[in-house]
């Protein structure tokens, strides 16, 4: 059993936790030495902690807990960080910080953060990304993995006002919170269709390079098996093992985007099968393609010292319609229409 109070705020009841009243008042007083503020800059702040907690679904006579006051202090961050409209160090407070931004995150929140902190759209930021990550080889994957393990993600409005290098104010703490709100609502809609759309591409690309590795692989391994050496049979496995290297990262990309589990584990994984599946078939590509030169260069060598050219009496078979020749060796047949020579010429 929990002992219950009632307080107001901004002017509204509200049935409290003893406990998370305590919180509450210390965080409140934090916040207005801090500031030193005014009655007035009170309600204000008053008065947001009062839309988060509706937001919360606290209303009526539900009763505020412990979780809800922390949840406020989360959002509206600690008052060491609060700093008047009228303060003298305000200049101070503007420094720009570079942090994820997870109200806007696709994956980890490291390209909204820096559209943020440099002032542009995060689509520009994100298409760097794209083509630089195409044009690295997949190495920009790993740098993003680093900037978000060391980038602080901005979960409060005073630390998005931060990223922004905005002083951290009473009412820019208000106008950043409601636009905060706004965009959780409808960002939320649109990265889930966005999700959705990219992990049905992906997870195509992953069916039609399945496709493709059975195919070449038919080809090249069942059809044309007499002509490999145990070393290119190696050399072409490693890059069909890339191959299926990339057919599971798209489908582990599908399965991220369209369940939304993008988790530092998970994209961990994806940039070592990227990096990996990358090295492999470049490995793998340039050993085949030496290997093959340096067998058919051996073919050659094999057939020039093996050479025979011989001219046979074509007579017995002047009438004949049909002509065949069979043999396990490439042969270089010239074949004359001329009723004064009666030669066949063979080379093998």
């Amino acid at each position: 059993m929990k002992e219950i109070t009632r307080i107001s705020l901004a002017a509204l009841p509200y049935n409290i936790e003893v406990d998370a009243k305590k919180q509450l008042e210390k965080y409140l007083s934090a916040i207005n030495h801090s500031l030193d503020a005014d009655v007035d800059t009170m309600k204000e702040i008053e008065s947001r902690v009062a839309e988060l907690l509706a937001d919360r679904g606290v209303s009526g006579e539900k009763v505020i807990s412990s979780d809800d006051v922390a949840a406020i202090t989360t959002t509206l961050g600690e008052p060491k960080d609060f700093v008047d409209d009228a303060s003298p160090n305000l200049a101070i407070s503007n420094k720009k910080r570079m942090m994820r931004d997870p109200a806007t995150e696709m994956i980890g929140g490291v390209a909204s953060g820096m559209a943020a902190y440099f002032g542009v759209d995060s689509v520009w930021v994100r298409l760097a990304w794209i083509l630089l990550t195409i044009v690295t080889s997949g190495f920009m994957i790993l740098v993003y993995l680093v900037l978000w393990a060391v980038m602080p993600a901005a979960r409060s409005a005073a630390d998005r006002l931060r990223m922004k290098g905005e002083a951290v104010t009473p009412s820019a703490l208000k106008a950043e919170s409601e636009v905060m709100s706004k965009k959780e609502i409808s960002g939320t809609s649109t990265r889930l269709v966005a999700r959705i759309i990219a992990g049905i591409l992906a997870a195509g690309i992953g069916i039609a390079a399945a496709v493709a590795i059975v195919l070449v692989g038919w080809h090249a391994w069942v059809e044309r098996a007499r002509e490999m050496t145990e070393w290119l049979w190696l050399y072409g496995g490693l890059i069909v093992f890339a191959g299926v290297l990339f057919v599971l990262f798209c489908w582990l990309s599908s399965y991220m985007l369209i369940a939304g589990k993008a988790t530092k584990r998970l994209f961990i994984g994806l940039g070592a099968i990227a990096v990996f599946g990358l090295t492999t078939f470049i490995i793998g590509t340039v050993l085949l393609g030496l290997g093959l030169d340096a067998e058919n260069t051996r073919i050659q060598e094999k057939y020039s010292k093996n050479l025979v050219h011989r001219s046979l009496d074509a007579s017995p078979v002047k009438r004949a319609k049909r002509l065949e020749l069979r043999s396990e060796l490439p042969i270089t047949i010239n074949y004359n229409v001329d009723p004064t020579q009666t030669e066949v010429t063979v080379w093998y």
